[in-house]
């Protein structure tokens, strides 16, 4: 009898050993699988700076800092300081401080895909004559961060 009894002491301890070392490697899996999903979230959210940047160009242009301005710009050869003077009229850049990230709307144009952010007016002089003007932004999302490729103002 003694010998039946440590044999199933034995087998015992083995299952327990046994289950235990499964339970170790299945809570080390999920541990490693939950880290990898969070590692993958945050790069995800750092690649996207498009909601930041649309609001440090706001304030560039609302603060007339030029400089600053033309860091969110495609190229050298657009006229910051001429996008500024647009927003100098208190219609247009209450709009634009009112605006946020999520007022672009996507539009395709010549092939290419941009966001666009638009400010519009419409009135009437003294006289009766209507009159309507309009600033459009046309960015660039592609990449990492925000860029505005043109401007068009109208009216």
């Amino acid at each position: 009898m003694k010998s039946t009894q440590k044999i199933l002491v034995t087998a015992f301890v083995l299952s327990i050993l046994t289950l235990s070392c499964t339970s170790t490697e299945t809570t080390t899996t999920t541990t490693s699988s939950t880290s990898t999903t969070i590692t993958t979230s945050d790069e995800a959210e750092a690649v996207n700076h498009h909601p930041d940047d649309f609001e440090a160009l706001k304030n560039a242009i609302l603060s007339r800092d030029i400089e600053d301005l033309k860091t969110y710009c495609n190229n050298d050869k657009m006229d910051a300081e001429m996008l500024i003077e647009l927003f100098k009229d208190e219609d247009f850049s209450a709009q634009l401080s009112n605006s946020s990230f999520d007022d672009l709307t996507e539009l395709e144009m010549d092939g290419q895909t941009y966001l666009e952010f638009g400010v519009y007016i419409e009135g009437s002089d003294d006289e009766g004559n209507v009159y309507e003007s309009g600033i459009y932004l046309y960015f660039d999302f592609s990449g990492e961060h925000l860029v505005l490729d043109y401007y068009l103002a109208a009216g």
